[in-house]
């Protein structure tokens, strides 16, 4: 669901980039492209603006309900698979077992890293995502529509649309921390300052 919504920011961002509808034609003096009945592409490009704020609307609603259905899985998930490593850690290190059960838990370390990792990248892929529709704002050819009553009514709008998109939707861990790439990083350092200090013998 989480990358379901990352990729949903991204057709969003196509679909404000690229308005159907944008007629433009060739110089053949300055071989510069230049837009032809801009007053008409203002009228027609209003409705499918309002569907693109429509649609922007539904995705960060859509993330507010992911928020509220699994922050306190998130927090347990996270809570689960830090204590599963650290403890891997402590038994490959300082257990005296045998080489087959050092990879069981070699293994088992592995994978909790690894669920972890693409569980914290698709939570990053929605911060990202979703700051990038700023982005898309400023590359579609909105700047070029014509100061008629639409144009200057999408102006604002987009202002609006521009200063919503600078605070990213992410997911929390029952609003203590969001969750991202950051938050993975931070549980590899803490687990090999804890390797260093196994290897030092000061646990």
């Amino acid at each position: 669901m989480n990358l379901h919504l990352a990729t949903q920011f991204r057709i969003l961002q196509h679909r404000l980039v690229n308005i159907n509808g944008l007629k433009s034609k060739q110089t053949p003096e300055k071989g510069e492209t230049s837009i032809i009945d801009s007053t008409e592409f203002a009228d027609n490009s209003y409705d499918v603006f309002k569907r693109c704020v429509r649609q922007h609307q539904s995705l960060m609603a859509f993330c507010e309900k992911l928020e509220e259905m699994f922050s306190m899985i998130i927090l347990g998930q996270l809570l689960v698979f830090s204590i599963f490593m650290c403890l891997d850690v402590c038994q490959v290190l300082l257990v005296s077992a045998s080489v087959g059960k050092q990879m069981i838990f070699t293994f088992h370390l592995a994978g909790c890293m690894c669920q972890l990792l693409m569980f914290t990248y698709s939570c990053d892929c929605i911060i990202t995502e979703s700051l990038n529709v700023t982005e898309a704002v400023y590359d579609g050819p909105w700047p070029r529509l014509p100061m008629s009553t639409r144009g200057r009514m999408i102006r604002k709008d987009l202002i609006l649309v521009i200063i919503r998109s600078r605070v990213p939707c992410c997911l929390t861990a029952r609003g203590f921390f969001v969750i991202s790439l950051e938050t993975y990083t931070k549980v590899i350092d803490s687990l090999s300052a804890l390797l260093c200090r196994c290897k030092r013998g000061k646990i």
